[in-house]
């Protein structure tokens, strides 16, 4: 249950996703992702690593997202996806 945007975050674009129930958010910069030689998909798409890693020794789960919907799949780990830190502040 969240609602997302387009969002600018430090002179960066993305999509920011807040949940309806306690109003966290999440920034997802348009990042795109890194095919051999080619930037694809930079100026709108965001494209992360998630944590989980497939049953296949080659795929592993990605996040995909713009402002209109957000989805999980798998793809190749040879791809330059971006990795999203996250910073805990215990």
């Amino acid at each position: 249950n969240t609602f997302s945007q387009e969002f600018e975050l430090n002179g960066v674009d993305g999509t920011l996703f807040t949940s309806k129930t306690n109003d966290n958010s999440l920034f997802f910069p348009y990042s795109g992702y890194k095919n051999g030689y080619s930037d694809v998909n930079k100026v709108d798409w965001s494209e992360c690593w998630s944590s989980s890693l497939n049953s296949l020794p080659y795929d592993a789960t990605v996040i995909y997202s713009d402002v209109y919907d957000y989805m999980l799949s798998n793809t190749y780990r040879c791809y330059g996806l971006c990795v999203r830190a996250v910073l805990d502040k215990k």
